[in-house]
């Protein structure tokens, strides 16, 4: 096995123990989430135009559509970006292990990037993780048109 392999091998671990402790702490979601995070989601447009009360209308009446539990539909929401996060720090990250391996462990087992929510558990369920998942996101396109993998005019 050479020593490019042992770098690979070593990046799947390391996301393989990520998504078993996200697993975990979604698991264990009673007793993660405060009730500061579930107000915030619930921030919703029942009493007017609100600022940030997008998501909490969506939630509203998606429970009103299915009468599961809003906290529950609240990691079902935080699940699935967290999933999109890993997706795209793992495809960016991959470049980092393959340029410099101390320079991808720093920044792939950092507490300020993708560990954040394991770290600080009473953030984990907070609304910002749509904005690193879309900032993820742009990082990936720019990465597959610095690439030249992706055309820039395809990106707008």
């Amino acid at each position: 096995m050479d020593i490019k392999n042992k770098y690979y091998y070593l990046l799947n671990l390391i996301f393989f123990f990520i998504i078993i402790n996200y697993l975990f702490a979604i698991i264990n979601f009673k007793n993660n989430i405060s009730n500061w995070v579930l107000v915030e989601w619930l921030i919703n447009y029942q009493g007017g135009l609100v600022r940030r009360g997008f998501l909490g209308e969506v939630i509203n009446q998606y429970y009103n559509f299915t009468k599961n539990s809003q906290p529950k539909i609240i990691v079902i929401f935080s699940s699935i970006a967290y999933l999109i996060i890993i997706f795209y720090y793992y495809s960016i990250s991959k470049k980092f292990f393959k340029k410099n391996i101390f320079l991808g462990l720093i920044i792939t087992l950092s507490p300020a990037t993708l560990l954040f929510g394991i770290y600080d558990i009473q953030a984990l369920f907070r609304k910002e993780v749509f904005i690193l998942a879309l900032i993820l996101y742009h990082a990936h396109i720019a990465k597959l048109t610095l690439n030249k993998t992706n055309d820039f005019d395809e990106y707008i």
